[in-house]
């Protein structure tokens, strides 16, 4: 969800410090994610719709990657979009990764799982990513 506001910046020729910009940006569309349709197994994990548009490997480029970091670390992005995932999990059962979710997005969860790993590991895996997407 943070790469479709990272996203959302490109789009709108928004810079990713400007906050109340970003969260009006965000408020003016809807984020969806679903499990891939059938006509959609071409590797994705997931499926992310931004107001009806498959963004689903727009958001994957390392242009919107590298502004992840930046428009992450507004409070006021980081609330909207936690309302937003707390509104997703209320209607459906869902498994959730990222760092805010076990305290902060879903604290009540029934499972949290805490994973970590080498930042080496991590580094080849996002490497054999980018070379299996040319």
């Amino acid at each position: 969800m943070y790469r479709c506001v990272s996203f959302i910046a490109l789009e709108t020729n928004t810079s990713p410090e400007d906050e109340d910009k970003l969260v009006e940006e965000i408020k003016k569309r809807q984020i969806f994610l679903r499990v891939p349709a059938e006509n959609e197994q071409d590797g994705r994990l997931i499926t992310v719709l931004l107001n009806d548009e498959d963004v689903s490997w727009k958001i994957r480029s390392e242009e919107v990657g590298a502004l992840a970091s930046i428009t992450a670390q507004h409070p006021m992005v980081r609330e909207e979009l936690v309302k937003q995932q707390q509104q997703i999990s209320s209607s459906q059962n869902v498994v959730m990764e990222g760092r805010d979710i076990t305290h902060t997005v879903l604290p009540n969860a029934q499972l949290k799982i805490f994973l970590d790993a080498d930042p080496a590991v991590r580094a080849q895996r996002r490497f054999a990513e980018l070379q299996s997407r040319g």
